[in-house]
């Protein structure tokens, strides 16, 4: 089958992507028990398909956690259609721009970081996180509320820096890590990613991994 297209526009560090996703029948294998899913992009055409019905079978039977990092046309076609799938969401994630279109309002519009993150944790997760690019990281764990700044970095490009945060957040939670603890995680992950070209070359091994939160030992993540 042809592949997704994508033309990647990098201008200081910053980048446009201009995407085609090739058609793509979605469905779900017959997967061993995991402890965590982690469900992001898909392209349009999933809704030709039961793959998010297969997958909530999946969760229910296996008991595995969901981190769920929507993808463009997710959140396009409506995440808060599946009241189900959200409801068995442990670690919702998304930009600050995504969540004020998740939860109906402007980009333009000025809400309070903590009305966002409560509004997302209503749809149905237990956590939250909202990224805002260099003023860093928010998380709400359904009790309190937290903020963490970036982690210092020589920026080459940006592209999978979102991802790379969100993985990174995802191995400490696996690792065992509380929300606060695991933000550190993916800051340090995307700190390395946008240091390299493309979104795979800077993530980070468990090793290497140990090493950047050391580095950045001073920089945690506080109570607001």
């Amino acid at each position: 089958m042809p592949s997704n297209h994508h033309i990647v526009l990098n201008f200081k560090g910053e980048r446009t992507i201009l995407i085609h996703h090739q058609p793509w029948k979605f469905n779900l294998p017959d997967l061993d028990r995991s402890r965590w899913v982690y469900l992001t992009s898909m392209s349009p055409s999933y809704l030709e398909s039961n793959v998010v019905e297969q997958l909530i079978n999946y969760i229910e039977r296996s008991g595995a956690k969901l981190f769920y990092q929507p993808g463009t046309f997710q959140i396009k076609f409506g995440v808060n259609k599946n009241a189900r799938l959200l409801s068995l969401t442990e670690l919702f994630i998304v930009n600050l721009e995504e969540a004020k279109v998740i939860l109906g309002h402007h980009e333009s519009d000025n809400i309070s970081i903590k009305k966002l993150l409560n509004g997302i944790v209503d749809l149905g997760s237990r956590m939250a996180i909202i990224t805002d690019g260099g003023k860093g990281s928010f998380g709400f764990d359904g009790e309190k509320y937290y903020k963490l700044d970036i982690f210092p970095a020589n920026l080459v490009e940006m592209t999978g820096a979102g991802d790379a945060y969100a993985t990174g957040v995802l191995a400490g939670l696996f690792h065992g890590k509380d929300l606060p603890e695991a933000m550190r995680w993916g800051a340090a992950n995307g700190a390395s990613v946008v240091e390299q070209v493309g979104p795979q070359a800077g993530l980070l091994s468990y090793d290497k991994m140990q090493e950047k939160l050391k580095e950045n030992v001073k920089i945690v993540t506080k109570e607001i």
